[in-house]
């Protein structure tokens, strides 16, 4: 017979039911994130206050991408798109102008390849006039750009374990250098 003695020595000696302890216990609440931004200093906002962005489509195994970059400020962005139709890379651009937008941002002139024509009139709806490279000509910040991203993009890809790489990850991958 197992007396309240025993059951009382056994739990002194083995220590309380962990399975029980980690099966009934809820989560804690975490404490609240403080979210603190840093004003922009007035003198950088009042020269690069108008922006000057080059964009293109960049291709990452099939995946395509709308890349922007600044040239005063060299902020970068990157997209995955759907598809490379006028829709899609107006909806991509207003993401653009709106990150932009929220710390005090105008972006005045858009300098991309000729395949983004179809766009003027909504970039100019958007207050973007749009420079259109020559025909068989590109914008060289936009190229460099795209060409040392895919260079991240490979360091970090030659560290990985992986045989082959899911979509999901090739985007964040691609997320990851710009960032």
């Amino acid at each position: 017979p197992i007396t309240r003695g025993d059951i009382i020595a056994a739990e002194k000696i083995l220590g309380p039911d962990v399975g029980s302890l980690k099966g009934k216990t809820v989560r804690r609440s975490p404490r609240r994130v403080h979210v603190e931004y840093t004003p922009l200093p007035p003198t950088v906002f009042d020269r690069y206050k108008h922006v000057t962005l080059s964009a293109d489509i960049m291709f990452v195994n099939k995946i395509k991408f709308f890349v922007t970059r600044s040239r005063d400020i060299r902020f970068g962005t990157v997209e995955p798109i759907a598809n490379r139709k006028i829709p899609t890379l107006v909806a991509a651009m207003k993401n653009v102008v709106q990150i932009y937008a929220q710390r005090g941002f105008k972006i005045n002139m858009a300098l991309m390849d000729g395949e983004f024509e179809p766009m003027r009139l909504d970039l100019a709806e958007m207050g973007i006039t749009l420079n259109e490279a020559a025909n068989d000509e590109h914008v060289g910040d936009i190229e460099r750009y795209i060409r040392t991203i895919k260079e991240r993009c490979r360091c970090v890809y030659n560290t990985l374990p992986f045989d082959r790489v899911p979509v999901r990850m090739v985007i964040e991958l691609v997320r990851y250098a710009v960032y």
